[in-house]
């Protein structure tokens, strides 16, 4: 028997399921193949896997790929049934496979010009907008230094498929700076602002341990955070690198309760007192 599962991604991606296969096609073709082509080359490791990615090509106006379909376990599920000694398991692997990805990156200088471009580029209000240059202007260097290589792109909880012994990462992702600075971003977008809690609740679904789920993300949270804390880059443009990220997420939430929070979460991220950015 053939069971087929129609959805929509967030950024307007068909997929589709039938039996053991997941078929995955998107108009926006360029962006598309980066991201399966990522997918493809990520290095597994005993913990993290990917999903084997068995075909793609472009057919028509669209660039489709079909991968194997994993099921697994849901974040909102694995954080409420995992104990604490999961918990430290999935945070040192996460740690793990950034510190990895640094290893192999090199130090470059990222001209403050391409985060303008960036910003100017993204379909949000016009005072953030401007609060976000000033904020850009206010770091008093024209170029900031950064670790540049491979990363995942979207390294959020939901992004992940838990199973017994392993975790599937899905849905990789490119970035206007190819940083691995990105993928502590994305998962502090978790730790620290409840992405995939605040998902859930504006479902309206309220089976699951709300509490025992912040815990768990701030526990997370104050490890990598303090774990990264040694890089002098971390502290200097975290903030930076979290206010675009959180920026370009606004023009897909469709949720009030969601964009009420990002707006929040970006003030607060540009009120911060801003580090001395002189030194290099």
């Amino acid at each position: 028997m053939i069971n087929k599962k129609n959805n929509f991604g967030i950024s307007g991606s068909e997929i589709y399921i039938i039996g053991d296969i997941l078929y995955k096609s998107s108009k926006n073709i360029d962006r598309f193949k980066k991201q399966i082509e990522k997918q493809v080359n990520f290095k597994e490791s005993f913990y993290f896997k990917t999903p084997e990615i068995l075909n793609y090509s472009i057919e028509g106006d669209s660039f489709r790929c079909e991968m194997k379909y994993i099921q697994g376990m849901d974040c909102i599920t694995y954080f409420c049934l995992s104990d604490k000694s999961a918990i430290d398991n999935l945070c040192s692997n996460i740690i793990g496979i950034i510190e990895n990805n640094l290893k192999n990156s090199k130090k470059e200088f990222i001209h403050k010009d391409i985060y303008y471009k960036k910003i100017n580029s993204i379909d949000i209000d016009v005072n953030l907008k401007h609060q976000i240059i000033f904020y850009i202007n206010n770091l008093n260097t024209d170029s900031f230094l950064l670790p540049i290589g491979e990363y995942h792109g979207d390294l959020t909880f939901t992004n992940m498929i838990f199973q017994t012994d392993n975790v599937y990462l899905v849905d990789f992702l490119d970035c206007f700076v190819d940083t691995p600075l990105q993928d502590i971003v994305k998962i502090r977008q978790e730790t620290t602002f409840f992405w995939s809690i605040l998902e859930h609740k504006s479902k309206n679904i309220v089976d699951f341990n709300y509490n025992k789920i912040c815990l768990a993300y701030s526990y997370m949270d104050k490890i990598i955070d303090t774990h990264f804390k040694k890089y002098l880059w971390y502290n200097k443009y975290y903030n930076l690198m979290q206010i675009f990220n959180l920026a370009r997420i606004l023009p897909y939430n469709k949720e009030q309760i969601i964009e009420q929070k990002i707006y929040k979460t970006i003030q607060g991220l540009i009120n911060e007192k801003l580090i001395d950015t002189s030194g290099r």
